[in-house]
């Protein structure tokens, strides 16, 4: 995929939020792309794209808590009010940053290798 057809899936992915599924496909690009960025000395690129994992998750617990499945319609139904919400008060999906924010406690998305990327990148940055 070239960079015109990620930029458009991760569009629609994010159209498609807060329906589950979509939440971790996205979290599959930004990790695809991170690891890439991070493997060709991209780090301010791969921080960007493992801190949006972290605002994705951050928005799930808020939203699911720490479920990873058995979500019901009812649920989706709610999350769309919020997400609704949550975009008029700060204008993007990815307000979060692991220097800021640290890391979410119990996650149920992010894996260890992943906070290991968050905390040696924003290392690396000088972020921290």
């Amino acid at each position: 995929m070239n960079d015109n057809q990620i930029d458009k899936t991760i569009q629609e992915l994010e159209k498609s939020l807060p329906t589950p599924y979509y939440f971790k496909e996205l979290l599959k690009i930004y990790r695809k792309l991170g690891k890439q960025a991070k493997k060709e000395g991209e780090y301010d690129q791969s921080l960007k794209y493992f801190n949006h994992m972290l605002s994705l998750s951050n928005i799930w617990h808020q939203v699911y808590g720490s479920k990873k499945s058995g979500i019901e319609g009812r649920e989706v139904d709610e999350a769309v009010g919020f997400l609704n919400r949550f975009l008029e008060t700060h204008q993007t999906l990815y307000p979060y940053s692991f220097a800021k924010d640290g890391p979410i406690q119990n996650d149920v998305l992010l894996s260890a290798t992943d906070y290991k990327n968050l905390q040696q990148l924003s290392e690396l940055i000088g972020q921290l």
